[in-house]
């Protein structure tokens, strides 16, 4: 398995993935991760993706945007890693937002992007990490106590029940 920056090479592996990843209008929600963003015209959305790593406006921190090749070469998972924390980042978010496709979960793909964006993570001198999802959601809670997550506390936002992991890299 490789974790790869999302570039334009890689337009037709990221348009497949968006077609087995579900409903991706459930991801909306979670700006700055790319589901969220306008694919019709793929150069200027790797433009966005690239300003939000090097130039965000101000309701992003610089964040970078990874994809999961699996062993055949698939795009099977993607992840957000933002650089540092705002407040509302603190808060709901964290330094790592990740998710499958729906077709491929439960093959140990989530664990393994998040593991490989703790590295790129550290790369960046991140030491703790914050990583956050909701109660309900039972694998992304295993996933997270798989990769050393130590779990902080649980809030409700916007009145969702949302744990709070803290990870050392």
């Amino acid at each position: 398995m490789k974790l790869i920056k999302l570039t334009k090479e890689y337009k037709d592996e990221y348009l497949e993935m968006l077609k087995g990843w579900g409903k991706v209008e459930d991801y909306k929600k979670q700006s700055p991760f790319p589901l969220s963003f306008d694919t019709s015209d793929f150069d200027s959305f790797i433009r966005q993706i690239e300003k939000l790593e090097n130039d965000p406006d101000d309701h992003f921190v610089p964040s970078s945007t990874y994809c999961l090749l699996n062993e055949q070469g698939k795009f099977v998972a993607m992840s957000n890693l933002r650089h540092y924390l705002n407040d509302r980042l603190k808060v709901m978010g964290g330094h790592i937002g990740y998710g499958t496709r729906a077709d491929m979960r439960s093959r140990g793909y989530a664990t393994k992007i998040l593991e490989l964006t703790l590295l790129e993570a550290k790369k960046l001198g991140i030491e703790k990490v914050l990583v956050t999802c909701s109660v309900e959601n039972i694998a992304s809670n295993r996933t997270i106590q798989k990769n050393g997550g130590e779990l902080k506390g649980t809030i409700d936002w916007e009145g969702r029940m949302t744990n709070q992991y803290w990870i050392n890299v």
